[in-house]
């Protein structure tokens, strides 16, 4: 066993009750598969506990945020599923949670900006009450909840001071409910006797559900795990379940045929790589670095390889933009290309109050012949909010880059959080709760130098 601790380690929880509790959602997920009442049971349960945790100990350890990972984490699977009452089920519960933070925590004189945010979409949320048929769950529920969320999220975040172990539990609550998913995905799998491949996302390989929000969460799932594995000493067993899953993870993940999320996972492990790399340190410990980087090369070609053999080549084909007779593939009628430009043109012809919350969605049918959500969120804030969209974008986009250089310690995973976010909302926009939830995570204030917590 190597174990090599440096500066920059964190401890995790306990070891063993870690991989109890994995193998425990493992197992979960098999079985939900199975019982759909255990389902609801689960998801009901995430909602009742987290709520009685934050108010049992009164946030003192931020544990809004423990919680907060653990039902973001869950949304895709609970969704995959069919076992929540309603479709934004997750959302309504991190809202609740961040709101029961603010009112125990409170919030610093530098949230104002995100009370900014918050006031510019009042705007095209009132005039999307007037412009669009049946208004109230297209606006309030699908096409306002995340951007809520974000501004909620992010009043609750601010300035905040953090210590990395803390982040690196969020960490682990997150990944938990995402090896439910994971367990469920592969049963849904073996025991799924239609399989189809093409070179467009992978709807059978989901179990039916989003493959470009499974993609991304399964994405995020694997940052988590490879910054643990980076980190943590490598032990025999341990490390060999940690790589197996991270197997898991990468192959379910090429296996949606989602090409935005597995491309983001890859950019931010990357950037983190390159941050923990590149620090000064013993080079004992850099020659341990780079055997995990071998390790986890292996990890991802081999379960590349396992996918393209499955598909017979689609895979391939797919990453390469092509038709499966190898063809070159044209920008559908209704790409995300095509939908920018259409949302662009919607500001240009309300350029002030913008077309009103949910119009874009609505009047897509007059123009591509149906109803198409839009995947990115910064052209839907020109497009629906007009110049308090622009205001919204600008105080997204800067205040973070601000905070960050006048924060006296250094992020380690500012860039990670703030690319994932960014990349990840101009190629899915905010149809889940992970990029926002990310973004917040984005804005603490984190101190090298803070006492063990107690969660």
């Amino acid at each position: 066993m190597v174990n090599l601790k440096p500066k920059y380690a964190v401890a995790f929880t306990d070891d063993k009750t870690e991989l109890l509790l994995s193998v425990f959602h493992l197992v979960l997920g098999i079985a939900i598969y199975y019982s759909h009442a255990l389902g609801e049971i689960y998801s009901w349960s995430i909602l009742l506990f987290g709520t009685w945790y934050i108010i049992f100990k009164k946030d003192q350890n931020f544990q809004v945020l423990y919680a907060g990972g653990y039902i973001v984490g869950s949304e895709v699977f609970l969704r995959m599923a069919s076992v929540t009452p309603t479709y934004e089920f997750c959302k309504y519960g991190l809202l609740l949670f961040l709101g029961m933070g603010i009112f125990f925590n409170g919030y610093e004189s530098k949230s104002k900006w995100y009370f900014l945010y918050l006031l510019a979409l009042i705007p095209g949320l009132t005039l999307g009450f007037f412009v669009v048929e049946n208004p109230v769950y297209s606006k309030l529920v699908f096409d306002f909840m995340g951007p809520l969320l974000l501004g909620v999220g992010s009043v609750y975040c601010i300035g905040k001071r953090i210590s990395l172990q803390q982040i690196n539990k969020i960490f682990i609550f997150f990944k938990w409910p995402m090896f439910a998913c994971i367990g469920y995905l592969f049963i849904f799998n073996f025991s799924s006797h239609v399989l189809k491949f093409d070179t467009q996302s992978n709807f059978y390989a989901t179990a039916h559900y989003g493959p470009n929000q499974v993609a991304t969460v399964l994405g995020f799932a694997i940052f988590i795990l490879f910054v643990q594995f980076v980190q943590k000493p490598l032990k025999r067993w341990r490390s060999i379940f940690d790589l197996l899953l991270l197997f898991g993870s990468f192959y379910l993940c090429f296996l949606t045929f989602s090409r935005g999320g597995t491309i983001v996972c890859l950019i931010i492990c990357v950037l983190f790589l390159s941050k923990v790399y590149l620090r000064p340190q013993k080079a004992s410990y850099r020659h341990l670095i780079q055997l995990k980087i071998v390790l986890l090369l292996i990890v991802g070609v081999v379960s590349f390889m396992l996918v393209n053999t499955k598909t017979d080549g689609l895979i391939v084909k797919r990453y390469a933009d092509q038709l499966p007779n190898g063809k070159p593939r044209k920008e559908s009628r209704n790409g995300r290309k095509k939908l920018v430009a259409y949302e662009i043109d919607l500001f240009l012809k309300n350029p002030v109050l913008g077309s009103g919350l949910g119009y874009g969605k609505e009047n897509s049918t007059h123009v591509f012949g149906k109803k198409i959500s839009t995947h990115n969120e910064l052209s839907r804030l020109l497009a629906e909010h007009g110049a308090f969209g622009i205001l919204a974008i600008l105080i997204l986009l800067i205040t973070p880059l601000y905070l960050y250089r006048q924060s006296e310690t250094n992020h380690i995973y500012f860039w990670c959080f703030y690319l994932f976010w960014l990349l990840t909302i101009v190629h899915s926009g905010l149809r889940i709760s992970v990029p926002a939830f990310v973004y917040s995570l984005s804005l603490l204030n984190l101190q090298s130098k803070t006492k063990e917590v107690v969660i």
